[in-house]
């Protein structure tokens, strides 16, 4: 039997980092599968990988920020924790591959931020719609090969970075 018992005596950070790497392998196990069988290659199981990727990522930052003393770490917006992150962890050893950045090429810096807020991975990889049932702005694509790979890296930069911010 499993059951929530087993996290209570963790730390904050060691419980958040730990859903960070279930998160991510359960998003490389989606897209392991999306490589083997092709009926399983579908922009649904790209959205499912993606989202449970993006959410691993925000957990991993969450983790980060709250070994840091945080105690406020709630919202879904990447980009800001990620901001928060780089703030509180300059220093290049806690660089890692962030595989959600967003950039939207030719726009105003005020246009950029609207945009930024509509298009995040954590809202947008978890419906197939918009709010107002209408499609996503842009063109999306996704290859499972190269995305695996990088959720790899994502994983072992995980691990690297969690072994300075969990002792300290």
């Amino acid at each position: 039997m499993i059951g929530n018992w087993e996290d209570q005596n963790k730390s904050d950070t060691e419980r958040y980092l730990n859903f960070a790497y279930a998160y991510c392998s359960a998003s490389k196990d989606v897209c392991t599968r999306m490589i083997q069988d092709e009926k399983e290659r579908s922009w649904t199981n790209a959205n499912v990988v993606m989202m449970l990727a993006a959410h691993s990522v925000e957990l991993f930052l969450k983790a980060a920020l709250i070994s840091r003393g945080k105690t406020k770490v709630w919202g879904h917006s990447l980009g800001d924790l990620y901001k928060d992150y780089k703030k509180k962890f300059p220093a290049n050893t806690f660089d890692f591959d962030y595989i959600f950045q967003v950039v939207h090429l030719g726009f105003a810096e005020g246009e950029e931020t609207k945009l930024s807020k509509v298009d995040s991975p954590s809202i947008m990889f978890r419906y197939p719609l918009q709010k107002n049932m209408v499609e996503w702005s842009g063109i999306h694509s996704f290859d499972p090969t190269t995305f695996v790979k990088k959720l790899s890296e994502l994983s072992a930069s995980y691990r690297r970075i969690a072994t300075s911010i969990v002792r300290s």
